[in-house]
């Protein structure tokens, strides 16, 4: 069946889409996993690959830089968009999921946001990050567990993922909006964050 996009995310044609996740051999050695998962299933699935990760580890947040700072950094039309990278270290995977739960709605559905969980693990560096149009990626040494659970989760292996970058032209790009619980935005999470748990700005890059 095709992909059920989140509701921040258009794709021209969805129909191209569906879930299943490819192995790539890094040239740094480990594996990269791509992987497409359907927008109604994401939340769920995520946790559930979130308990493979190595504790204690991180939270990584990536959002456009705000309407100020982006007219502090581009100098004139034609320069590139900026995006912010954030930290909260030292997690045990329980108070990880404590703010996974909290705002997996934001994180799901506004089409800006990425976020995910690595290990601070040093034998064992796991990653899971949900990037833009929430295609979601795996960084590890071992893929076996993983493999596992797809096999569980019924998302079968390809040799060549056709992902939403594939399906996109100059007549037909993809969008990314943004979405809020009510009032309440991706800006407003972050700030919460920040100011309560520790969150801190890392590093400010291109989009």
């Amino acid at each position: 069946m095709p992909l059920t996009t989140p509701q921040g995310i258009v794709v021209p044609f969805p129909e191209r889409l569906t879930e299943g996740y490819e192995v790539i051999t890094r040239k740094a050695g480990g594996y990269h996993l791509r992987i497409n998962i359907d927008g109604a299933r994401l939340s769920d699935i995520f946790i559930e690959l979130v308990q493979l990760i190595p504790e204690p580890g991180f939270l990584i947040l990536e959002s456009p830089c705000n309407q100020v700072r982006e007219l502090e950094l581009r100098k004139s039309e034609s320069d590139p968009f900026h995006r912010d990278v954030y930290y909260l270290d030292g997690l045990e995977r329980y108070q990880f999921m404590q703010i996974f739960e909290e705002y997996s709605d934001l994180l799901v559905h506004d089409g800006y946001i990425n976020f995910g969980f690595g290990s601070h693990n040093t034998d064992h560096k796991d990653e899971i990050f949900v990037g833009a149009y929430k295609i979601t990626s795996i960084f590890t040494d071992d893929i076996t567990d993983y493999e596992s659970a797809f096999k569980r989760l019924a998302i079968p292996r390809c040799e060549k993922l056709t992902t939403a970058w594939d399906t996109f032209s100059d007549e037909r790009p993809g969008v990314r909006m943004a979405w809020s619980r009510g009032h309440f935005d991706i800006y407003e999470m972050i700030e919460i964050l920040l100011r309560e748990k520790g969150l801190y700005h890392a590093k400010t890059i291109v989009d």
